[in-house]
Parts: C-alpha cells; structure tokens; sequence
C-alpha cells in the first residue's frame, strides 16, 4: 500500500511507532499526516507535542498540546507537559498555571505538586513551594526528589534543622544519592558541624569521584577545619576534573595565602581571573598577595580593580589608602 492510500488510523499507528523507536522526525511526519486528514485528532496533535518537546522545540510543542486542550480540554497529562514545555523554556509562570490545572483534574498526583513547587521558588514564593513539596509527599511518601527539592528550599529560607531533616530522608530513601550528601554537608558547615560536613563530602566523592562540587566543599569544610594541606588537595582534585570554576581557584589561593605559598596564591588567583575576569574576590586575595611579597605597584591595581569590577568592601578600601601611604 502507498503512504498516499493510508488512512488515518494507520497513520497515526505509524507515528507511535516511530515516536517508540525514537525516529522523531518521522513520528512527527505521520501524526502531521493525522491532523491532515482529521484536523479534530487531539491525540496527534498531543503526541506530535510530545516528539516535538523531545526534539527540543518548545514553541511547536506548546502550540501541539494548546490545539489538543482545544479540541479535549479535561485530559491532565496535555497540561502536564505544556507545563513542563514552559517551564523548561523558562516561562514559569504559566508552568505554575498548568501544573495548578493539572492538580484540579488529578488532585493526587504528586509530580504536578513536585513540579509546581520547583517553578514557585523559581518566582520566590518560597512558602508555597514547601506547601507543594509537603503535599507531594503526603501522597506519596516515599518520594525523595520533592524531600530534596524541600530541602534546598529550607536552606535557602535559613531553615537549617528542616533542611537537614528532609537531607537525611533522601538519604534514607536513596543511600547512593551524591547529590542529598553533598547539600547537607554544605548544611552542616553552615552550623558549623565541620565534622558531620566533612564526612558527608567524603560520601559525597566516594558515591560520584567526579564530584568536582564536593571536593572544593570538602576543601572549603578543610580549610575552616584548620586542615590546609588538606584542603589544598581537594581544591586540586575539583580543579582536575573541572579546571573551569574560577571560585575553586579563589579558595585554592586562600589556602596558600594562609600557608604562606604567596607564588602559589598569586599564581592561583590569576587563573581566576582569567577564568572571570570581574571575579572581585580573586582580585582581593591576589592584592594581599602581593602586599605580602612586596609588589606595592601590583597590589594597588589588583585593589583598584577589585573596586572596578564590583567590589565594596571597606576593609580593602582602608587596605589602598595604607598602601598608597606607604609608598607616597
């Protein structure tokens, strides 16, 4: 039989087919064959959305699932993935309208209050996002990504004890979760429980040892730890595997500067600011360096341009003046 002589029905079998075997290009093909034929096909023009979202055009995805809500306005998992195409396309807003429509046509569906939640801290609606992420899993309680994603939002609300709470339970519900030990060891370091910080690091490495993240937090939980050997390992082995993260060599340089390796904080803070160039704090560390091994000249320009790209610290203000006093 020619493609000329299918119908409707055998196209759109032909399109879920392709869509299964991931043949994106022709799944669209037979489902826009569909639509052709019989322009009220909601589910065509729903499943040409979702293999157009795979694809990663979100404008023809959204315009899909609009025509499908058009045609069959009650089926939740169309706002689903509208939802989930705004948001990924960064219009959070109407992401939070159609997850909130999702919920009103399948109110236990814990992944619409999941991903409600993300896209209401997104906006800073910090409040409803813990009532989403509460309510995902009173329905479903063993659900770890929304103790996760409630977790991040107490810490950044300053709720530390909770965070901590909801860190353990994804750590309960998923022991090999890298991620759920790297966030509560940052938790722990800001109640200033080195010990357990460290320690969560370490799973942290040992669970994903390409965890560049967690080896300059572990560094950093070093450093305050007094441990600068130490930390200057970890902060070597974050750079190896991610030699692009100009903080890293910030604390890279801290650490020497403490353990008086002025050449190796200079030499740190300048791959700082090569990696980015308005990073304030590199320019900092890299004047006092340079204070310390007495290039004056050298530690007034880093100073004046740690003013000119941002910087507003009276310390090293008060710092320029002395220096420029000095050398008068």
């Amino acid at each position: 039989m020619k493609h000329n002589d299918l119908t409707g029905k055998e196209w759109f079998e032909m399109g879920n087919q392709y869509y299964l075997e991931k043949n994106l290009d022709e799944a669209i093909r037979c489902f826009s064959e569909v639509i052709r034929l019989k322009p009220d096909s909601f589910a065509s023009y729903y499943n040409r959305g979702l293999a157009l979202d795979e694809k990663g055009d979100l404008e023809g995805a959204i315009q899909d699932f609009t025509d499908a809500i058009c045609l069959k306005i009650d089926v939740f998992e169309i706002y689903y993935n509208r939802g989930s195409a705004y948001y990924e396309k960064g219009d959070v807003n109407n992401a939070i309208k159609d997850y909130t429509e999702v919920i009103r046509l399948k109110p236990n569906l814990a992944d619409a209050y999941n991903n409600r939640g993300n896209a209401r801290d997104d906006i800073g609606d910090i409040d409803g996002a813990i009532k989403d992420f509460a309510e995902a899993i009173r329905i479903q309680p063993d659900f770890a990504e929304a103790y996760y994603n409630r977790g991040k939002v107490h810490k950044s609300k300053g709720n530390l004890e909770d965070a901590i709470k909801d860190f353990s339970e994804v750590i309960r519900l998923n022991p090999e979760d890298a991620e759920a030990y790297n966030d509560r060891g940052m938790v722990f370091k800001e109640v200033d429980d080195l010990e357990c910080a460290i320690n969560d690091y370490t799973e942290a490495v040992r669970l994903q040892p390409d965890f560049a993240e967690a080896y300059n937090n572990r560094g950093n939980a070093l450093y305050h730890n007094d441990d600068i050997d130490g930390a200057v390992k970890d902060y070597n082995e974050s750079i190896r595997i991610n030699p692009n993260i100009a903080e890293v060599y910030v604390n890279k340089g801290n650490a020497h500067t403490d353990n008086n390796d002025i050449d190796g904080a200079i030499k740190a803070y300048t791959e700082a600011v090569c990696i980015n160039p308005d990073h304030a704090e590199a320019y900092w560390g890299r004047g006092v360096a340079f204070k310390k091994k007495g290039d004056y000249d050298f530690a007034i320009a880093d100073y004046q341009r740690y003013f000119e790209v941002g910087g507003t610290s009276e310390i090293v203000k008060q710092y320029l003046i002395d220096l420029k006093t000095k050398i008068a």
